[in-house]
């Protein structure tokens, strides 16, 4: 997603249901896509990797970095990353613990995003995963 005064926030889509997941931590999960085990790493990290490939890439354009200062090199703009779980709502992410593998706050749950959902709730969720301390804006060029 990409909004001029908020930044880039890099989504991680997980369709996966509850009873795919059998194990979480902060490292690796187990999980069972289609009856076949599978361990994978914790989705958040999946995200992470995401966003700096494309942060990385971003880069290369000298319109999009800072040219001077305590930031100079990084890009002019916000930017985080963050798990959207489509199938698992905020009630199963917590009575599962998952809030103990991944930062509740990093998550967006199925039932958050529903038409019914509050969109100003929805979209201070999604403002709230950028990290305080970045500012700046894109312009139209």
């Amino acid at each position: 997603m990409l909004h001029p005064s908020r930044g880039l926030l890099i989504l991680e889509a997980k369709d996966w249901r509850l009873d795919t997941i059998q194990q979480a931590s902060r490292g690796d999960w187990s999980i069972v896509p289609d009856g076949v085990p599978k361990s994978v790493s914790n989705p958040i990290e999946q995200a992470r990797h995401q966003a700096l490939q494309v942060v990385d890439a971003l880069k290369r354009d000298p319109q999009l970095i800072q040219h001077e200062g305590k930031w100079k090199g990084m890009l002019t703009f916000p930017w985080s990353y963050c798990v959207v779980f489509t199938r698992i709502t905020r009630k199963q992410f917590d009575a599962a613990g998952l809030g103990s593998a991944i930062e509740p706050n990093c998550v967006v749950c199925s039932d958050e995003m529903l038409e019914d959902a509050e969109p100003e709730s929805f979209q201070g969720r999604l403002w709230d995963m950028f990290p305080v301390l970045m500012r700046g804006t894109l312009s139209l060029p």
